[in-house]
């Protein structure tokens, strides 16, 4: 039977652990015990919640052990559910679910993970395992959300791409400041939410930093950026309206030959 670390309050796990019995060995891990969570498991469900300080860098360490690692909430606010997207997990699962699509989300997380492993260990993958292991599972609209890393890998793979077109993009950092300090985290989750509903899918958002938002608009020029970045700040000031908030932008496009 494969084995599923549960990491989180018990509580929040109980009805986790009874809904994949039989298919899993569920256990439960307190937060502190991280390092017992290893190879003998077959994946690990995080609550989104209980780690939610340092949720990236958990999950970051977790995959570092060649483990799926499935995140776990029960938000309802899209802005939050962007966010997690963004998080270098396996899959994002929001509860409520019905016993039988729970099972099968999971399933699908370790199943996809393994036959990736499979095809660079033995090339025993087929390719249509291959494409519906990595073919994007969310046709939402909006912007590509991603984490911070895979914004930087995204960025050097663009970047090689322009120096044999001869191509360009524009890149747009916001930064959010507030009258108290640092912007509140629910605020920031507000602003990537906005971000991502204001640009198209062929766009790309990051959260880089506690109150910087970064995209890339592909074929788009400098006039068009600034269309877009006002749109986003139209918008923001839409949600956020109190007068405690102020969100500016900069604008650089990138092209191969401004690297060199």
């Amino acid at each position: 039977m494969q084995k599923l670390a549960l990491l989180g309050e018990a509580s929040f796990f109980n009805s986790i652990a009874d809904a994949v019995s039989g298919s899993f060995e569920a256990v439960i891990i307190a937060d502190n015990d991280i390092a017992d969570i290893n190879n003998e498991y077959d994946a690990v469900a995080v609550c989104a919640d209980y780690c939610k300080d340092c949720l990236e860098e958990t999950v970051i360490q977790l995959k570092g052990g060649n483990l799926p690692v499935i995140l776990i909430t029960e938000t309802s606010d899209m802005a939050e559910q962007s966010r997690l997207c963004g998080v270098r997990a396996d899959d994002v699962i929001v509860l409520p679910l019905c016993r039988e699509l729970l099972l099968k989300r999971i399933c699908s997380a370790v199943n996809c993970s393994k036959g990736v492993k499979s095809g660079s260990d033995s090339f025993a993958v087929k390719f249509d395992e291959l494409l519906d292991s990595v073919n994007e599972k969310d046709k939402s609209r909006g912007a590509f959300c991603v984490g911070k890393d895979d914004f930087a890998n995204i960025y050097r793979f663009i970047l090689r791409g322009l120096e044999r077109t001869e191509g360009k993009v524009q890149m747009v950092l916001f930064t959010l400041e507030c009258d108290g300090g640092d912007p509140c985290d629910e605020t920031m989750s507000v602003l990537a939410g906005l971000v991502q509903l204001c640009l198209r899918r062929g766009d790309i958002s990051s959260v880089f930093s506690k109150n910087q938002v970064v995209i890339m608009l592909l074929g788009t020029d400098d006039n068009g950026a600034h269309l877009v970045a006002n749109r986003i700040l139209s918008s923001f000031y839409g949600e956020c309206d109190d007068g405690s908030y102020e969100l500016n932008y900069d604008i650089r496009e990138i092209n191969f030959k401004k690297q060199d």
